[in-house]
């Protein structure tokens, strides 16, 4: 603006060097900007001698001059197409312009650089790093330091204090499993999942998903941070409806770290049981003939035979009691045992409905594994349990 903020001035020869200690008329300090500093000599008679200038910045001292970022903690698998960045903010704490910068990233075990960027004339806003090292491998798990050291313009050396972050692209350990793989809600108010997720950096968030047979999320059980050890479900849906008898569910556990990596534990089968209420007339039929091929839930055409002769002997019963499906499995078969006999149930109860015409809320389909198997015993058909047996 022109005006003048201090002077200094005096007679006789000139003094070898002039000091600014930057303040005012006032003894205050000046604000950060440019200033003209004119020299101008006379002669004794007050006649203009000489008269010359040169520009000088003036830059107050920095404050907050730091990186910063929104996470400590990031893996290289968990961003847009898999390609994981960290991001890190530059505060410049006063003027971006500088005369060099240099940011690096060093292991904090043994200070080894594994990344830098360098540049000139004005800090960046942001850095990134993509956890790869100089020589373009994925850096290994761990604790990583950064550092941005700079030379403001008028060379004074400025650097951000030390921050640390962590590279991690292992996602968490789960364990997940229930009490049982059998339940009835009609005389069990609630079943028990016992979960566990462990993981380096900490659980961001964790979810439980309770999903039927046509993948159906019935019920969901999320939270953020660590996921309880115990978590009870009492077997209803998020409608508040209770499951029906003989619903195959399937639970789901996953849990991802405070890195972005997700994981997901094996499906937890889990078989809602049907028991029959008490004082109501109950129907058994043993089949004990080899009705399915092994590993296969298809119904081959001598089991749909039998079946067809069955169906006369239960129909007439069927307008004061329910048929229940016990579907099995052999003690030679092996995979997902309680999936496949839920499913050859299910084959046997759709070809009895078709086969008898009756109302699809008179006959179940559960699916039992090797749990209880019959014994085979073709003469055998009693009167005292509510079943057809499918071995």
């Amino acid at each position: 603006d022109q005006k003048t903020v201090r002077r200094l001035g005096g007679t006789g020869p000139l003094l070898p060097s002039f000091v600014w200690d930057g303040l005012d008329l006032e003894g205050r300090p000046v604000r950060e900007g440019t200033y003209r500093i004119a020299l101008r000599t006379f002669d004794k008679k007050n006649n203009l001698l000489s008269d010359d200038f040169a520009l000088v910045e003036i830059l107050l001292p920095r404050s907050h001059f730091e990186i910063q970022t929104a996470n400590p903690y990031f893996s290289t698998g968990t961003g847009k197409k898999g390609r994981g960045e960290i991001v890190f903010n530059v505060n410049s704490g006063g003027p971006p312009e500088v005369q060099t910068w240099d940011f690096e990233i060093s292991e904090s075990s043994s200070n080894k650089v594994v990344f830098q960027k360098e540049g000139k004339n004005r800090l960046p806003k942001s850095l990134k790093w993509n956890g790869r090292t100089l020589e373009g491998q994925t850096a290994p798990d761990g604790n990583y330091v950064c550092l941005l050291i700079a030379q403001d313009k008028a060379g004074n050396p400025i650097k951000t204090d030390v921050l640390q972050v962590t590279l991690d692209n292992t996602p968490p350990d789960l364990t997940f499993k229930g009490e049982d793989h059998w339940v009835d809600f009609a005389s069990k108010k609630e079943f028990h999942f016992a979960l566990n997720a462990a993981d380096r950096v900490g659980i961001q968030s964790w979810r439980l998903e309770i999903a039927g047979e046509n993948d159906e999320a019935w019920k969901v059980f999320e939270g953020l941070g660590e996921p309880p050890r115990d978590l009870a479900w009492d077997g209803k849906t998020s409608q508040g409806k209770t499951v029906p008898p003989g619903a195959f569910v399937n639970g789901i556990f996953s849990a991802t770290d405070r890195a972005g990596n997700t994981a997901e534990a094996d499906a937890y089968p889990l078989q809602v049981d049907y028991h029959p209420p008490a004082g109501q007339e109950q129907l058994t039929l043993n089949l004990t003939t080899v009705y399915f091929n092994s590993m296969s839930p298809v119904l081959t055409d001598s089991a749909k035979k039998e079946i067809t002769k069955a169906a006369g002997s239960i129909k007439a019963y069927l307008n004061k009691c329910v048929l229940v499906v016990k579907g099995y499995t052999s003690p030679t078969e092996t995979g997902d045992l309680l999936d496949l006999s839920h499913s050859r149930a299910v084959e046997v109860r759709k070809y009895l409905l078709k086969t008898l015409g009756v109302s699809p809320d008179r006959v179940f389909a559960v699916g039992y594994a090797d749990r209880e198997p019959l014994k085979a015993d073709r003469k055998s058909t009693r009167l005292n349990s509510s079943h057809l047996g499918i071995s």
